[in-house]
């Protein structure tokens, strides 16, 4: 199977994309970052983009069976706009043009509200 996997520099995203090679599956690894990723294998291709890159997205769906996103936000709760949202629009608008069926998303993408109260069990492990 032919998988692409958006997020691949995360802690899950990494995982995925060995647990996917290890299965004999064709993976393309779509990341702003490469740096972040040591992993090599022949059956590995590394893109490197951004998530409102439409059309590189789209070059890079060509072929594809599967999209996986690991795509959360950043860990940093300052940031502005909604990088992870826009990149999901254009994942799954390129997912219709290109006929692509199946698609899993694994990440928690959220949007902060300022009602929002974190229990104290969820405020201890980002401390």
């Amino acid at each position: 199977m032919n998988i692409i996997i958006f997020g691949a520099t995360g802690g899950i995203g990494k995982i995925l994309v060995k647990q996917a090679i290890n299965e004999g599956n064709n993976v393309k690894a779509y990341m702003r970052n490469p740096i972040k990723f040591d992993f090599v294998h022949k059956n590995l291709e590394v893109i490197k983009g951004e998530l409102n890159e439409y059309d590189k997205i789209k070059n890079s769906m060509v072929g594809i069976d599967c999209v996986i996103s690991t795509l959360g936000p950043p860990i940093k709760r300052n940031y502005e706009g909604f990088a992870v949202f826009d990149g999901h629009k254009n994942i799954i608008n390129t997912m219709k043009a290109l006929n692509v069926k199946r698609f899993i998303t694994l990440a928690t993408p959220s949007v902060k509200f300022e009602k929002d109260v974190s229990p104290l069990a969820t405020r201890l492990p980002t401390i």
